[in-house]
């Protein structure tokens, strides 16, 4: 279970990396994910991934955060079911409109988080 604490680490990480070099894969990535039913596909991967980090968590270095990361991935994957699927693309569009800038900084988040939970697991 560590191991893929420290493998979604390392996506995370790879696309944060991605998106800061083509800050245009954003786009696309939203995009995908505001389809027919890739959204609630989204929602379900996103509390199975909180599910798995909260198992981890307890043989993970740095606990409290792998943790942290679990309760937030679990209220993100409810929350998409419960906002709906119109509210969620409205604030996807927004977030298109964005300058490469702004899309970059998200990039960097992104390379943060990953880096934190490879070092964390």
């Amino acid at each position: 279970m560590v191991g893929l604490v420290k493998l979604i680490g390392v996506a995370v990480f790879a696309m944060g990396v991605i998106f800061l070099m083509k800050p245009d894969q954003i786009k696309k990535w939203l995009k995908f994910w505001m389809e027919a039913d890739h959204l609630y596909m989204g929602s379900l991967l996103s509390i199975l991934i909180g599910i798995v980090f909260l198992i981890a968590a307890v043989r993970c270095n740095i606990a409290w955060v792998v943790i942290v990361f679990g309760i937030i991935s679990l209220i993100k994957g409810l929350l998409l079911f419960i906002i709906g699927r119109s509210k969620i693309t409205a604030k996807a569009e927004e977030f298109i409109k964005k300058p490469a800038k702004s899309l970059r900084g998200f990039a960097v988040l992104a390379c943060v988080f990953g880096i934190v939970l490879i070092l964390a697991a």
